[in-house]
């Protein structure tokens, strides 16, 4: 990946608070919007991090430690906790449209 296309993806990142945990999102472009089936999907493929998140949130009886962060384990842990999915999608909705916003006002000026 160039220097450049690193600094572009850095733009789009954002953190997110959910329930005591933090998400760390990198925003879709809109290509990624347009090839993706849900915005679950695309809410899914949009966290890159996370802060908060131990072990034991993960797998019952596991030490209550930090977990490293790790795509597929986000995967599944989103899709057996729906109510922080849920707002894990709402609030790359939220970011996303304020980002677009911005880039909007840019443009005009």
């Amino acid at each position: 990946m160039s220097a450049l296309g690193n600094r572009m993806r850095a733009r789009r990142e954002a953190w997110a608070e959910v329930q005591g945990f933090r998400f760390h999102l990198r925003l879709p472009t809109a290509l990624q919007i347009s090839q993706a089936n849900t915005g679950v999907e695309v809410a899914l493929q949009s966290v890159i991090g996370w802060e908060g998140v131990k072990e034991c949130d993960l797998l019952p009886d596991e030490p209550d430690t930090p977990a490293a962060f790790d795509a597929d384990a986000c995967r599944e842990f989103l899709s057996e906790r729906l109510d922080l999915l849920a707002e894990v999608v709402e609030e790359v909705r939220r970011l996303k449209a304020q980002r677009d916003a911005e880039l909007e006002t840019g443009r005009k000026n």
